[in-house]
């Protein structure tokens, strides 16, 4: 094989690979929780996204963004929600601060309470989760972009992450299970 070839090879399987070509649909667990009544579904494993912010760049901010969904052990009822945790040098955390969710180039705010705890290292911890209506989680399990943005109040502070294909193969995947429970679109009508 000449050396042109070998090297448009390579290139094919790298593209291939970051692309996402022969990514595994992401595995679902599911836990039963009886004292509450309720089984929830969430992927079983979620990868981080590491962002550089702050003066510089240099403070480096994980997130990590999942649904979820709960259903009622009676499967009458289900709920698909998107959980967020952040980790990073966040001055402090912050408890209120409102989302901005850029789907495609439809931009929406809204306003979120924040769980905030300190870390031993050091960082803060900030997670909350959301509840989706069923359109705005068809919207994300659809989208080929997605930018999540924590606007901090009285600050100038901000903190941006961009979900990749990889990340929104997640939702597309919980999509289809929220899609397999009961009860289904046609018998709630």
């Amino acid at each position: 094989m000449n050396r042109g070839l070998k090297m448009a090879s390579v290139t094919a399987l790298y593209l291939a690979l970051a692309s996402g070509a022969f990514a595994r649909t992401p595995e679902i667990t599911e836990k039963p929780d009886p004292a509450l009544g309720i089984t929830l579904f969430a992927p079983k494993k979620v990868k981080s996204i590491g962002v550089n912010q702050g003066l510089l760049k240099m403070d480096r901010i994980s997130w990590r963004v999942y649904p979820i969904i709960y259903q009622t052990m009676d499967k009458v009822h289900k709920q698909a929600a998107m959980e967020i945790d952040t980790l990073g040098p966040m001055n402090g955390g912050f408890t209120n601060a409102p989302l901005t969710v850029n789907i495609d180039g439809q931009v929406t705010t809204t306003p979120v309470t924040w769980t905030s705890l300190d870390t031993l290292f050091g960082d803060n911890a900030v997670s909350t989760k959301i509840a989706l209506r069923d359109a705005t989680f068809r919207k994300l399990a659809g989208a080929t972009e997605v930018y999540l943005t924590i606007l901090v109040p009285g600050t100038t502070d901000r903190y941006t992450a961009h979900l990749t294909g990889e990340h929104l193969a997640v939702f597309k995947t919980m999509l289809t299970k929220y899609d397999e429970l009961e009860p289904h679109e046609d018998a709630a009508k």
